[in-house]
């Protein structure tokens, strides 16, 4: 599940839009800390579209679903806005490649080019940080680099995507520096899953 945020008032035939939450099996309930929010109304956010994705390879007929998302507003603004910067993968695509036969491994990247030019403000606070794959998806490891060297890695040693289609990891908050840069690395298994 995602949702996007628009901040023009053309709604769903806006193609400019922030992704501001996101949700897959496995993953708890998300509440922000008290002080992070997002900026609504002229300023800022003015309509949300619901992205949810469904797997029902049974075809079971009959089957309902209650998911969805909350979203609270107060007239008192919180002092740090809220973002998610994605790196890796973006599009779940693979670069336009084939996952491959067997094992396999794909690296990308995330030059110090793009939070130097997509960043606000020098620093931000990442107080979450998801790794998210596909069925055949088995380990994934997200490098963070300032100035040439690794400062801090997250990662999933085995991922199930039926188990987990997000892997929450588990970590204290961190900085985010305009300049650092990502490495992310993902294993496959060509001879598992559909996807």
């Amino acid at each position: 599940m995602i949702l996007y945020a628009h901040k023009q008032n053309n709604g769903c035939n806006d193609f400019a839009m922030d992704m501001v939450f996101v949700w897959a099996p496995g993953e708890g309930p998300l509440s922000l800390p008290d002080e992070v929010g997002s900026t609504l109304g002229a300023e800022g956010y003015r309509s949300f579209e619901l992205e949810i994705h469904y797997n029902n390879p049974s075809r079971d007929a009959g089957v309902t679903d209650s998911s969805g998302a909350r979203v609270y507003f107060t007239s008192t603004l919180r002092p740090h806005e809220l973002g998610i910067y994605q790196v890796g993968d973006p599009l779940l695509a693979l670069g336009g490649t084939d996952v491959g036969d067997g094992l396999t491994r794909h690296d990308f990247e995330c030059p110090s080019t793009c939070s130097a030019t997509t960043m606000e403000n020098d620093t931000v606070t990442v107080f979450r940080e998801l790794l998210h794959m596909h069925e055949k998806g088995l380990t994934m490891t997200n490098t963070q680099v300032r100035d040439g060297f690794p400062i801090r890695s997250g990662s999933v040693e085995f991922y199930d995507f039926e188990q987990a289609g997000v892997y929450s990891v588990i970590q204290d908050s961190f900085a985010l520096k305009r300049g650092d840069s990502f490495r992310t690395t993902c294993y496959y298994d060509a001879n598992q899953g559909d996807k």
